[in-house]
């Protein structure tokens, strides 16, 4: 139907389709003409493509035919009711049931009607319609609209916060690469604030060792570079402050151990954030820009503090350059390089597995090679072990606490892959007679005879004389003190001192017996004895060596005579054995000077000090299942600790008037310190190329 023939039904329809495609235009500039509602609509059209979505389908049910909302108004125009389905969100159609199109057409069909009968009965349903509808719909659809601006405003906010959000991912994806050390924590705040109200905490500042180590180099180099920093910060960074800016994701890259050169990202709560010490000197700071992020600077002299807050995070250096390349890793800038691809860091998270992304209370990763590059660490390292650490390119350390214990991981990278000649069934078999409450023991899977040789002798054995030295200059001339005594003026120092007629400890025919039997393990026992002796302390100490093959007990006992006979005995006068009864065993004992106690068992050789300890050793039966190791120990501090501190005291006895107790007050308070830790248990496993050491600190109940 057209022209001047259309029927009053069919210009209506023709005119609702007009007004329609006029308020979709408009719809349309005014989505075009506004940066925000066009990212709005871009945003949902790339989503709804995804989801199979479209704005129809979503309010189509709604509208249907109906008005736009931001059209002509909620009142219909004449003739637009005919094809309007009115539906509402909750509960069933309005006003009375759902009439579809093909009702209303059929009541209005007006086909083979007279044009005036077509316009009254046009009249007579919209009157009708307007009777049943009354106000309702118009409160409702102000309702709607009302809920769909509060809607629209939710939206918005949401996409607001979106641009300045920041995703949760690893904080080492946002430090600059080149860092020496990266240390991290899942909840640095509950660290930090537990440490700072422990009650080892306050016994150790009370202590000694707080006290002198506080005069110790190191410490004074770093109040010197701790006055520089406070200087540059605008105020001092101690605990109490620093619990401010300590969030639950936390991690801090060392890039310059001299310098002290650092990053430091924390996540924090939004309250916090407001709320910190870098806010209230905020002022005193110079605003700077990199990667569409505000940072704050403030120098002095040759030291920088500068901090900034992006999303959630709280970022701080001692570099300029250093917060600038962080914010743009944060920011998504793919140009910089982080520490996840450096590859010692990269090695080192792949050698710990499933455990890099769990929870941790502190995890460290540290570039071995340049580290001890540094002349810092070679001064400053207490175990002065460098040389022994050039083999290896990665370190890894981290820290779960548990109610009852601390659990700590380590893992050391090779440079190269290194042989490892494994014997588990000898390790398995040494730990069977491991008694509970030994003091300490240690097994080790190893093959080195000059490594046992040492041990006997520490062990059992007195060093005998010391080595003369053959000096060949006169003694140098001190004017610190006095140089001598009237007893010097028989000493002759224009010749060589005569040698010694002391014999000297001679170990090599045990040395080639334990070379032929072929070792493969070495288990070492030691616990304290009971303190009857008021004045000493004594400890007894066992040692058993499995070899491949079995041991012969006459060649044992000849080459253990033979190694002291030159300076203990004269014709082997009380270097005899006596056999001694103890359980089911019988052992072979010395009745010289020194106590010594040989039992063998097949492929283990015993040498013990006193039978006491190597009877708990034979008659121990374990009941829990023996773990492969390379490396197996374990150290009772709780049992321990008297006689320790007792040791300590007498190291210390001195007629000098301004002698220092270096052992019983320095190194004795620090062990009191640490009571609340039972024992510490340790595991290491080597594959040749990763080093892997589990460590257990039991804590006191």
């Amino acid at each position: 139907m057209s022209g001047a023939n259309a029927s009053p039904a069919g210009r209506s329809h023709q005119e609702m389709s007009r007004a329609r495609e006029a308020r979709a235009r408009q719809g349309e500039a005014l989505i075009n003409a506004s940066p925000l509602l066009s990212k709005l609509r871009d945003a949902f059209r790339s989503r709804s493509r995804m989801m199979g979505l479209s704005l129809h389908s979503l309010f189509g049910n709604l509208f249907r035919a109906c008005p736009s909302p931001f059209g002509r108004g909620w009142r219909e125009a004449p003739g637009e009711g005919r094809e309007c389905t009115l539906i509402r969100p909750f509960g069933p159609p309005f006003p009375r049931g759902r009439r579809t199109r093909t009702s209303i057409s059929a009541n209005l069909d007006t086909s083979n009607a007279s044009p005036a009968r077509s316009a009254s009965a046009i009249a007579r349903s919209l009157k009708r319609r307007r009777s049943h509808q009354g106000t309702k719909p118009v409160r409702f659809w102000k309702f709607l609209q009302f809920g769909m601006l509060i809607c629209l405003g939710i939206v918005v906010g949401v996409w607001a916060v979106a641009q300045v959000s920041v995703a949760r991912q690893p904080l080492s994806n946002w430090m600059p690469a080149g860092a020496l050390l990266y240390l991290e924590s899942s909840d640095f705040a509950t660290q930090l604030r537990d440490w700072n109200r422990s009650e080892v905490k306050t016994r150790w500042l009370a202590s000694k060792n707080h006290e002198q180590f506080l005069t110790t180099r190191l410490v004074l180099k770093l109040k010197e570079v701790y006055a520089e920093f406070s200087s540059a910060a605008g105020f001092e960074p101690d605990l109490d402050e620093l619990e401010t800016v300590a969030g639950t994701d936390t991690a801090l890259a060392l890039y310059d151990l001299g310098r002290l050169d650092l990053v430091y990202i924390s996540r924090l709560p939004s309250a916090q954030l407001g709320q910190n010490v870098l806010t209230r000197v905020r002022a005193d700071y110079q605003r700077r820009n990199a990667a569409g992020e505000s940072y704050f600077v403030r120098q002095s002299g040759n030291r920088t503090a500068a901090f900034a807050i992006a999303g959630d995070y709280v970022v701080v250096s001692t570099r300029e350059d250093l917060i600038a390349a962080a914010l743009e890793l944060i920011r998504g800038n793919s140009a910089g390089r982080s520490i996840n691809q450096e590859t010692w860091y990269e090695d080192a998270l792949r050698a710990i597995a499933g455990d890099a992304t769990g929870p941790v209370a502190v995890r460290l990763v540290m570039d071995l090679p340049n580290v001890i590059k540094t002349p810092y660490f070679r001064s400053y390292w207490i175990q002065r072990n460098t040389a022994d650490l050039r083999n290896y390119s990665a370190f890894l350390s981290q820290l779960k606490r548990n109610a009852d214990a601390l659990e700590e991981n380590r893992v050391l990278i090779r440079s190269e892959q290194t042989p490892i000649l494994a014997h588990e069934s000898a390790t398995v078999e040494l730990q069977r007679h491991i008694p509970d409450g030994v003091g300490l023991f240690r097994l080790w899977d190893t093959s080195s005879v000059d490594f046992a040789m040492d041990l006997i002798r520490q062990k059992f054995f007195a060093a005998g004389p010391a080595a003369s030295i053959a000096r060949r200059n006169a003694p140098a001339l001190s004017f610190d003190g006095p140089v001598g005594s009237e007893a010097d003026l028989q000493t002759r120092i224009d010749e060589a001192p005569k040698p010694s007629l002391a014999g000297a400890l001679r170990l090599e025919p045990l040395k080639a017996l334990v070379e032929s039997a072929g070792l493969e393990a070495i288990l070492h026992l030691e616990s304290s004895l009971p303190q009857d002796d008021t004045t000493f302390v004594r400890s007894d100490a066992a040692v058993a060596l499995r070899a491949s093959s079995s041991w012969n007990a006459a060649d044992v006992r000849s080459a253990v005579t033979t190694a002291v006979a030159s300076y203990q005995s004269v014709s082997a006068i009380g270097l005899q054995w006596r056999n001694l009864a103890s359980g089911n065993y019988t052992l072979s004992q010395w009745d010289g000077l020194l106590p010594l106690t040989i039992y063998v068992d097949g492929q283990t050789l015993w040498i013990a000090r006193t039978p006491a300890l190597l009877n708990s050793a034979l008659n121990h039966s374990t009941t829990t299942a023996p773990q492969p190791g390379n490396y197996l120990a374990r150290y009772i501090h709780s049992a321990e600790l008297s006689p320790y501190l007792k040791i300590m005291r007498m190291l210390d006895l001195s007629d000098q008037p301004n002698y220092s107790s270096f052992f019983s007050e320095n190194i004795g308070s620090l062990a009191s310190v640490l009571d609340v830790i039972q024992s510490v248990s340790v595991k290491t496993n080597d594959s040749g190329l990763v080093q892997r050491q589990a460590i257990r600190y039991e804590l006191a109940r």
